[in-house]
Parts: C-alpha cells; structure tokens; sequence
C-alpha cells in the first residue's frame, strides 16, 4: 500500500482559510488492490462574531466492500455556528456521500445526514441541549434531549431523553404474525430515558 498526500492552503482576514488537498493512495483489501486518491477543497471563515462558517467539496475513490468492487463518488460537507445570544448557540451540520461503480456507473448509494445542535446556558451551572438528525439513508429522525447540571467540575448531573423515528407502520394482516412496513408516516420505533450523576470528592488528609 501506498499514499502520497499533499495540501496547499491560503488564510486570509477573519480568520477565512481555503485548503486545496489531493492524495495518490490505494488499499490492499482481500488480495486485492483499489484505488483511494482524492481531490478536495475547503473554506471556513468567522464571518462576524456570532456567525462561522465551513464547507468542503471531495472528489474521491475507494472500494465497495460488499461486492469487492472499485468505487467513486463525491461527499459534501457543511457547518454553520450561530452564536444568537451570549447564552444561546446553534449549530448546523450538513453531509452528503455517494458512490458509484467506476466501471458501470451503478450506483451503490447515496445519503443525506443533517444535524442541528442547539444549547442554551441558563447560568454558570445549568445548560439545556436539544440535538436532532435526519439520515436520509435510514429514513430516520432522531431528537435528544439532554438537561445538565454542573455544581463544580466533576460534580454533574444529567438528565436526557432520547428516541429515533423512522418511516414505517406496523400491519397486523403481513406475514403470519404481523410486520412493520414501509410507510409516508414516522413512527417512533425506540425511546430511551437515562439519568447520570457524578460527585467529585477531595480529600486533603491529615495535616502534621
């Protein structure tokens, strides 16, 4: 195996970066040999204060394992942090990846994953987060939430909640027993409830 790497950047005011990135790689998989070059370019920049952005464009090849076959595709990547209030951030994450056989042209897949992350400090000691992502791929939307308390470092509590809904329905006439399908409606298909605490104890011994 072998890679060969290279990138050349550029920063200028606001702290704006723009990185041009290419390899010449391949992977050793299964007693076979594939092609793992890529070609990239990516921009960041702290527009204002409260407002950073970040994108990034990739060219590249690499196998597809289920099938041992050469791939190529595409992934797209973007962030924007919102910093709205001193107390008050949001952040937003979009992803895009493909793949295609390079001798065909058949399409393995391709998936959208968007991801929001939104926290609000209420005072020095307790933040509320809200994370929520769609995965086109799964056809699934997943929201968390997540309350924490942090008395002093090491002491913490957390209380959250999660769940994952997906595009199916449950039909008691399929199959024998009944089955979830496919379905236009979501449907939560799992939930989960947690709560974690830690307490930090010094101990400064005796004194002489």
């Amino acid at each position: 195996e072998r890679s060969l790497y290279s990138s050349n950047s550029i920063t200028l005011d606001r702290n704006t970066r723009i990185s041009l990135t290419g390899s010449i790689s391949n992977e050793v998989y299964e007693n076979l040999k594939f092609d793992r070059g890529s070609l990239s370019l990516s921009a960041s920049s702290q527009i204002t204060k409260r407002i950073y952005i970040r994108g990034s464009y990739k060219l590249q090849n690499r196998p597809y394992y289920y099938t041992l076959e050469q791939g190529e595709g595409q992934s797209i990547s973007g962030r924007l942090n919102l910093q709205l209030t001193d107390n008050f951030n949001s952040e937003w994450n979009y992803s895009f990846s493909d793949l295609f056989n390079k001798e065909t042209g058949d399409k393995y897949y391709d998936v959208h994953i968007i991801r929001s992350k939104n926290t609000y400090q209420l005072n020095k000691y307790l933040f509320l987060r809200v994370i929520v992502q769609y995965n086109s791929l799964s056809t699934a939307i997943s929201p968390d939430f997540l309350a924490s308390f942090t008395y002093i470092p090491g002491t913490v509590v957390h209380l959250g909640y999660g769940s994952v809904f997906r595009q199916t329905r449950w039909d008691a006439a399929s199959g024998d027993a009944g089955e979830y399908v496919d379905s236009r409606d979501y449907l939560e298909t799992v939930r989960g409830l947690f709560f974690k605490a830690s307490y930090l104890f010094r101990y400064k011994g005796l004194k002489k």
